[in-house]
């Protein structure tokens, strides 16, 4: 990989909260994971209740978010664009996606799969470490958000 898409690659997956703990050689670490995945317009990305296995970060393009609600109709949630990641939990806990992702325009997408990702907090545990603080202190936001 040449080095100036490795070092975009890695602003990118720096700028997730998640992985925000890391130390470069961790995220380098992350980072050779990391897969660039391309889609055309109107193709779905992920689609609500279906398992999960992988992060997603935006390089080039935008994602239409939808949810079907109870009776059917299709809900947009949101229009994702480059640099937003989605995912993020489904990385650690393999649950079913909330939400069906859909390529606006033609994409570039940065794929960590989660089998893969699962095997490098094994063989490395000090990145399994940093992400526990990252999520307990996200933890503690929520629950002080929800005694306020």
């Amino acid at each position: 990989m040449p080095a100036k898409t490795l070092e975009k690659h890695l602003t990118l997956l720096s700028s997730i909260p998640l992985f925000s703990g890391l130390t470069p050689e961790q995220l380098a670490k992350v980072a050779a994971l990391a897969q660039v995945r391309s889609y055309g317009r109107h193709q779905t990305v992920v689609t609500q209740g279906e398992p999960a296995h992988a992060l997603f970060a935006i390089i080039r393009g935008r994602l239409k978010v939808a949810s079907s609600a109870p009776d059917g109709r299709d809900v947009v949630l949101g229009i994702m664009a480059e640099g937003e990641v989605f995912g993020e939990v489904a990385l650690l806990d393999g649950g079913a996606r909330s939400a069906t992702c859909t390529s606006i325009e033609p994409c570039e997408l940065l794929a960590i799969d989660r089998v893969q990702f699962l095997e490098l907090l094994e063989s490395t545990p000090s990145i399994a470490v940093k992400l526990l603080h990252v999520l307990a202190g996200r933890l503690r936001r929520l629950s002080r958000r929800s005694e306020d």
